[in-house]
Order: C-alpha cells, then structure tokens, then sequence
C-alpha cells in the first residue's frame, strides 16, 4: 500500500505562473486606476463603481486562475506517476485550502465595505501567509519560508502606507515566482 500523496503544491512551475498572473492582475488595476485618476483619457468618465467592480472581478478572475493552475499541475503530475488524484490527503488538503480562501475573501470584502482600505493589504497577506502556514502541514515543508516572507510584508505594509501595489507584488507577484524557480525540479 502506498502512502497518498498530494500534488498541489506551489512549487516549480506553479508559482511562477501565480507569480505572472499576479504581475498582469495588477498591472491591469495599476493601468485603469491610473487613467481614471489622471482624468486625461476615457476611463476618467466612468463611474467610481465601475472601477470598484473591476477590481474585485479581476481579483476573483486571479484567484479562481490560480487555484485552475495548481488543479491542472496536479492532475498532470497525478498522471504521469500513476497515483490517485482524490485521495484522502488531497480532499484534506483541498479542504484546508479552500475554507480559509472563503473566509479570507469574506473578511476582506467586510473590511472594505466599512472603508478601512489601508488594511485591505496587510490583511490579505497576514491571511496568505497563515494559510501557506497551514498548508506547509501537507506538503512541502519548504512552503513555511514563503508563508513567513508573506507575513513580514503584512507586517511592513502595515505599518508603510501608500505602498499597497508594492507589496501585493512582491507578496503574490515576485516571491511567488522566485519560489516557483527555487523549487524548479526539486523533490519532496
């Protein structure tokens, strides 16, 4: 009998495309937020509620397009070895990735409906980083060094304001990637 195993994992080529599909989220927001606030071009005259709605539309779009590219990496890595995609470490591990996501996602969507936007940032990393905190319980022990930059950059963009695409870019764009390339090939 063997041991189940679980093959999601940011590791390789999974958080490098994270990485990319956080640097083109925010590129996109950074583009049409900075049109608007210009009040040069066309997007200046749509309303606030417009650009409130593509924020958060783009932000789900990153989401479910991450958790897609882990789902497809493990079933490609599933197939190639031969091993049982649902197991019961997978469902674990699925379950743990998914409650918290939600909770996570509703806390925020709370926080901004009562105004409180400067912590929408630190927020949303210190939730990551203990998610990534939790997940390093089911597969890679590794995972903790990410889940601990993400909770240092919540504690930075907590106290260092006006810097809130900076750290979403690091958080999610770059040390996402650079994990991606560390792990490239490497094994459990």
């Amino acid at each position: 009998m063997t041991k189940p195993s679980s093959f999601f994992s940011l590791s390789g080529f999974s958080g490098l495309f994270i990485g990319i599909y956080c640097f083109l989220a925010l590129f996109t927001i950074r583009f049409l937020t900075n049109d608007y606030s210009s009040g040069e071009v066309m997007s200046s005259m749509l309303p606030v509620l417009f650009i409130e709605v593509f924020v958060v539309v783009t932000t789900i779009l990153f989401i479910i397009l991450s958790v897609f590219t882990l789902w497809i990496r493990a079933r490609r890595k599933a197939k190639k070895s031969t091993t049982i995609l649902w197991n019961p470490l997978s469902k674990k591990l699925r379950l743990h990735l998914l409650t918290p996501l939600l909770f996570i996602s509703i806390v925020l969507i709370l926080i901004a409906n009562y105004g409180y936007y400067n912590l929408i940032t630190p927020l949303a990393l210190f939730f990551y980083g203990m998610l990534l905190l939790n997940l390093s319980r089911f597969t890679h022990k590794r995972l903790k060094l990410l889940a601990g930059i993400e909770i240092i950059l919540a504690i930075l963009a907590y106290f260092i304001y006006d810097n809130e695409l900076l750290f979403l870019i690091l958080g999610f764009g770059l040390f996402h990637m650079l994990y991606g390339m560390l792990t490239l090939g490497k094994k459990k």
